[in-house]
């Protein structure tokens, strides 16, 4: 709805201000080129129209003498339809690197869609995903040595605008490894890097989560660190350097910050030495035109060219440049696992106060990918969209717990291409500590770390270690599905506590704690009560700051003591040991609902309830009830307490009043109907039953009978789709052979 035509692909002489076109489009835009090693030709992306989507193209270039032009027309090297691949970029051996949205997925607190990083053969064959990301990976530049630097945005039990970091791996996918930023509060995100030459530092930006990808121009030197401001050699504006906070400054943050600060905002930097840069910048703070700038350090910038009408992008100089080293590959085309070995658990930030010994296994977690959305008019924390979880933004899995040695090593298989993150467990299986950040192997590869939360600008020796390592613990044949609280957890509570724990008005405890597991409009009863009265120790979407061992999970949270010890005759440990597992794993995976961002009811309020709009504020009118509420992302985010509240904060009440008024398992307990006069409370019970009536035709999420809406059902075909169609490029390479997209090619 925002496309906006006209655009060209310029070169300028700075010494002469000589321009000249190179390619246009009156109705269509050009974007992200990149200059060949040898500066003979140009990679970049095009939208020919609206109804077109952005596909790779590559020109050529003739040098006569002092001028430069086009060798012929650009070729189109992608095609796949409905699909965005954006900011490609050379690999030293000629293949080409970039972003696209081929596997589809969505932002887990709104609704645009993802990318990740491809590769293709240089004439456009044989393209394959080199990164698995649940979010975004892209943008991506290549390092001296040949690695890839690029930006990524994750979600692993943090807040939406805290993970927006650099990351590095190698042009074949494997190595993904963060390169700094990723747990600094402020500034909300890190993007648009480029080694500087001859340095071991790196310009990019440091921008506002909510705005256009611009912002102010910094330099890292990584060799001060991976966080916060001490590795930030050099900031412009300066003013900015106030809002680069350290992990531990996370409460007092605003991951937009750096939007206020900075008036004329920059974009698309390209350093051409340590001391000079050119980059697209705002003439006027009043405006969003642009123009080309070269920057000298500590001296001035000077605007090099600017248009009347239209902004100038993605300046870079077109020249040979130095082709880095080509990379062995480390990885496959036809296992499907990879393996990781962990040297030393102990070894890392955040273990003080655990002692060797104590971990026992290590907990294999999947966060899974966001395959679908809706557009309800009332959203539930920030907008998830449909409504996921109480405070946090992913579905689970947990692939496998193995165990870990007596020299806390351990070494296990995890599925290829899958974003996963890892938990440390104690002998009973509650969780010591957990990873925030996600990662991934690729088919084949054999990736290692040196411990958990480790310091990655230490080295270690492991050379004692890695004659002991012996065989991968093997992966279950068949992976569990991912957690449905209702499934799993609410199972254990209709076995053993709502009995007494009921809204009974004989059951004292039911007041204290209602486990009944009436489905509500949102989540059902229990686990409304548990989060919003803070019985599990959870993180939510918890702030980027470190947090040490045993803070949160199972083993601080408020009900442990009640699962065991003896409570009514109950030890929930000792009696019944698989579902304390479910209980305890469930909390240490920071308290999950659905399973997956599926719905049955899409335009429904929190895209969850059986009721429409109308009907829900029917309801209200009938009952004198608030049930519908906009959606809060004041407090989103930091939902961590380090002291449990005597009584409800106001938003929590509010939002457990929610979850618990309609009961549309039992329509007549429904705490909403109390108080409704008799005039109105049959009409009112009437609207509950349809919503019950709509549950059994179409199921819940998270239990059997549920069905996809139909354009969940069209998402889920179309997610397959792209999956078959990387599997017969990927039987391609295999096979030793080349294919294209394009049909008109040799060899379809």
């Amino acid at each position: 709805g925002k496309f906006t035509p006209n655009s060209a692909l310029k070169i300028l002489d700075p010494k002469t201000g000589n321009v000249q076109t190179l390619l246009e489009t009156k109705t269509g835009v050009i974007r992200d080129p990149d200059v060949h090693w040898d500066g003979k030709k140009i990679v970049f992306s095009m939208r020919k129209n609206h109804a077109d989507s952005y596909h790779i193209y590559e020109l050529n270039l003739t040098t006569n003498g002092k001028s430069v032009s086009a060798d012929g027309e650009p070729k189109q090297l992608t095609f796949a339809k409905e699909v965005d691949d954006i900011d490609p970029f050379y690999l030293a051996d000629d293949h080409i690197a970039f972003s696209s949205s081929r596997e589809p997925k969505y932002c887990g607190c709104n609704r645009h869609i993802m990318m990740n990083l491809y590769r293709m053969e240089p004439d456009g064959a044989n393209i394959y995903q080199i990164s698995r990301n649940t979010l975004f990976d892209g943008h991506g530049s290549l390092l001296p040595d040949g690695r890839i630097l690029y930006d990524r945005w994750e979600y692993v039990d943090r807040a939406f605008g805290e993970a927006q970091s650099l990351w590095t791996c190698n042009p074949d996918g494997t190595n993904h490894a963060v390169y700094w930023g990723n747990n600094t509060p402020s500034p909300g995100g890190v993007i648009d890097a480029r080694p500087i030459p001859n340095t071991d530092k790196t310009l990019c930006l440091f921008v506002a989560c909510h705005d256009r990808p611009w912002g102010a121009l910094a330099v890292i030197d990584r060799k001060l660190g991976l966080d916060g401001p001490k590795p930030v050699w050099r900031v412009w504006p300066s003013d900015v350097r106030k809002v680069i906070l350290a992990p531990e400054q996370s409460k007092e943050y605003s991951i937009d910050w750096v939007g206020a600060v900075v008036k004329q905002k920059i974009e698309d930097p390209f350093p051409l030495d340590e001391n000079h840069f050119i980059y697209a910048k705002q003439i006027d703070a009043k405006n969003e035109r642009t123009g080309i700038y070269l920057g000298v350090v500590d001296v001035a910038e000077k605007l090099l060219y600017e248009e009347t009408e239209l902004g100038c992008f993605d300046p870079m100089p077109l020249r040979p440049r130095t082709r880095p080293p080509v990379l062995p590959t480390r990885r496959n085309f036809t296992d499907k696992t990879g393996t990781f070995y962990v040297i030393d658990v102990y070894n890392g930030t955040d273990m003080q106060g655990v002692k060797r010994g104590e971990v026992k296994y290590l907990r294999i977690v999947e966060s899974t990918t966001k395959k679908f959305w809706s557009n309800p008019p009332v959203a539930w924390l920030s907008t998830t969209v449909p409504a996921v979880n109480w405070d946090e933004f992913m579905n689970k899995r947990v692939i496998a717990t193995v165990p870990v040695n007596e020299d806390g090593s351990a070494f296990f298989e995890v599925p290829a291409e899958t974003f996963v993150y890892f938990q440390l467990l104690d002998k009973d299986g509650m969780m010591i500590q957990s990873m925030r950040s996600g990662t991934m192997v690729q088919p084949g590869e054999q990736a290692a770390c040196l411990g958990c939360h480790e310091d990655r600008l230490t080295a270690v020796s492991i050379k004692s270690r890695v004659n002991k390592i012996g065989t991968a613990h093997a992966l279950p044949k068949h992976l569990p599905p991912a957690v449905s609280y209702k499934e799993t957890v609410q199972s254990v509570w209709d076995k053993y506590c709502v009995s007494c724990h009921n809204a009974d008005a004989d059951k004292p405890e039911g007041k204290l704690l209602n486990l009944t597991g009436g489905t509500g409009q949102v989540f059902n009863i229990s686990y409304g009560e548990l989060w919003a009265k803070h019985y599990i120790k959870t993180l939510g979407g918890g702030p980027s700051r470190f947090f040490p061992a045993k803070s949160w999970g199972t083993r601080s949270s408020k009900i442990f003591p009640y699962l065991t010890k003896e409570h009514y005759k109950i030890n929930l440990k000792e009696q019944d040991s698989d579902a304390f597992k479910k209980v305890a794993e469930w909390i240490d995976l920071n308290g999950p609902y659905y399973p997956d961002y599926a719905t049955s009811f899409p335009n429904n309020p929190y895209a969850r309830s059986p009721l429409t709009v109308a009907e829900t504020r029917q309801l209200e009118k009938l009952t004198g009830q608030k049930i519908l509420r906009s959606c809060d992302v004041r407090t989103n985010g930091v939902q961590f307490y380090a002291d449990e509240p005597e009584q409800l904060n106001p938003r929590d009440a509010e939002l457990l009043k929610i979850v618990t008024q309609i009961n549309f398992d039992e329509p007549e307990k429904s705490p909403v109907l109390q108080g409704t006069n008799n005039e109105h409370k049959a009409e009112a019970l009437a609207i509950i039953r349809l919503g019950k009536e709509r549950l059994a035709a179409n199921g819940d999420n998270g239990v059997n009978g549920f069905r996809y809406c139909p354009v969940d059902a069209w998402r889920e075909e179309k997610y397959q789709q792209t999956r078959h169609r990387e599997a017969t490029f990927r039987q391609a390479i295999i096979d030793g052979k080349k294919l294209y997209e394009n049909p008109t090619n040799r060899e379809p």
